[in-house]
C-alpha cells in the first residue's frame, strides 16, 4: 500500500518516501511499546461484556522504583464503581490493581496516577519499561516540536468472546501546538499527516475514549526518546489531543 500525505510528501522520489515511512514506523513503534490496555469490568464469569471500559497505562522507572501510570480518573472511576457496589476488577496485563495496594501517588489537577510496582509485577504488564533517560522531572517540550504516542482507542477493542478481549493501539507523531502549566496541546491536523495502512486512522468524530493514560514522549533531542506526559483527554470537536506532562511530579 502505498503511503499518503501533503502533497510535498507525496512528489517525493519514492526511496526518499519509503525511508521517511520507514523511520515514522519504528518511532510510532517505541510508543506503541510502551503502552498497554488497563480494563475496568465484572469478572468474565458475570458475562456482562457492556460493563467492560478500558483505558492504557504505561511503566516507568525514574529511580530505583517501578511505576505503573495512567490518569487519575481512570482510577477514579474504578473506585467510583466499587463504592457504587459493582463487583469490578481493575487488570493491566495480567497484573490485578485494587484499593487494597500501596496507596498510588495523585494529582487529582494533572491528572495523573502512579502505582509503585515491584519488578515482578512489572513483567506481568507486559509493556516496554520507560527509564529516565533526560533525567526526572523530564522536561515539557516548545510548542513546534514534536511528540510521538500511543493508546488504545475503545472504538478499536475487539470482545469477540467472554473471556477474550482484543486491543487495537493508534499512535501517531504530532507536533505541539500549545503548552500550558498543566498541559500541552497537540491538534489534529490532518492535512499533514502521512499515512500507511492497512489501518487507517481515526476519521473526524471518532470517538477516542480509551487513550487516557496513553504516554508521550518527546522528540526533540535525536539521541533520546523521554517519556513527558501522558494523554488526558481529547476534544473531538475540535480536534484537540491533551497531554498532561510530567514536569511538577515528584517520584521518589
Amino acid at each position: 500500500m502505498e503511503p499518503s500525505g501533503p502533497p510535498a510528501f507525496v512528489a517525493l522520489p519514492q526511496r526518499t518516501r519509503e525511508s521517511i515511512v520507514a523511520e515514522l514506523r519504528q518511532t510510532t513503534q517505541f510508543a506503541y511499546d510502551h503502552a498497554v490496555p488497563i480494563i475496568i469490568s465484572l469478572p468474565p464469569k458475570a458475562n456482562a461484556p457492556e460493563s467492560l471500559r478500558s483505558a492504557t497505562a504505561f511503566l516507568v522507572q525514574p529511580n530505583e522504583q517501578i511505576y505503573l501510570g495512567t490518569a487519575d480518573h481512570v482510577w477514579r472511576s474504578y473506585l467510583r464503581r466499587k463504592a457504587d457496589g459493582e463487583s469490578v476488577v481493575c487488570q493491566v496485563g495480567t497484573l490485578l490493581l485494587d484499593e487494597a495496594r500501596a496507596a498510588p501517588i495523585r494529582d487529582i489537577t494533572y491528572d495523573l496516577a502512579f502505582f509503585p510496582i515491584s519488578r515482578a509485577e512489572a513483567a506481568k504488564v507486559g509493556a516496554t519499561l520507560s527509564t529516565a533517560v533526560a533525567g526526572w522531572p523530564p522536561p515539557v517540550p516548545s510548542v513546534g516540536s514534536f511528540v510521538s504516542f500511543a493508546g488504545c482507542p475503545e472504538y478499536r477493542r475487539n470482545h469477540d468472546s467472554q473471556s477474550h478481549v482484543g486491543f487495537g493501539t493508534f499512535g501517531s507523531i504530532m507536533e505541539v501546538t500549545a503548552v500550558a502549566e498543566h498541559h500541552i496541546v497537540c491538534q489534529f491536523q490532518r492535512d499533514m499527516w502521512v499515512t500507511y495502512g492497512p489501518e487507517l486512522p481515526p476519521s473526524p468524530g471518532d470517538d477516542l475514549s480509551g487513550m487516557s493514560g496513553g504516554p508521550a514522549f518527546s522528540l526533540a533531542s535525536p539521541l533520546s526518546m523521554p517519556m513527558i506526559g501522558l494523554i488526558s483527554e481529547f476534544s473531538s470537536n475540535l480536534e484537540l489531543l491533551y497531554i498532561n506532562h510530567f514536569a511538577h511530579v515528584q517520584l521518589a
